[in-house]
């Protein structure tokens, strides 16, 4: 960060051996391409996801039904009902209009901001992922 001008000594403090530097920002904000980002934000976030997804269908799974519904092949994942799941992961392809995705994207947004609106740190955490992406 030094070396790129990001951060500048602000003082030493002097003792025994090495002084302690403290440092502080040269800006408020800093823009940064995209192609410098080595991870984008939310992809930790996606793979802890994708691991607590398959953690949980393992504990519930018995196995996949693959079949042919006469339009196309089809694969069903065959839960056990004694088995409480208290994950879903829903996928969808289908075709929209620009107007309906845009429907979409602001139907999305106000039920994740309703759900916001329950946080409460003494409940269980839940990692709600939604997304939607033009093909």
């Amino acid at each position: 960060c030094m070396r790129l001008g990001l951060i500048e000594i602000t003082r030493e403090q002097p003792r025994s051996g090495r002084a302690v530097k403290f440092y502080r920002a040269v800006a408020k904000s800093f823009f940064v391409a995209a192609e410098l980002v080595d991870e984008m934000p939310g992809t930790a976030f996606t793979r802890k996801l994708r691991d607590l997804l398959d953690q949980n269908l393992n504990r519930s799974l018995q196995g996949i039904c693959f079949r042919h519904d006469g339009v196309r092949p089809r694969a069903d994942l065959v839960t056990d009902p004694d088995q409480q799941n208290e994950a879903v992961e829903l996928w969808l392809d289908v075709g929209l209009t620009g107007a309906d995705a845009a429907r979409l994207r602001q139907e999305l947004q106000a039920l994740m901001d309703r759900f916001r609106m329950c946080d409460n740190a003494a409940n269980p955490r839940y990692l709600l992922h939604m997304a939607a992406v033009k093909l």
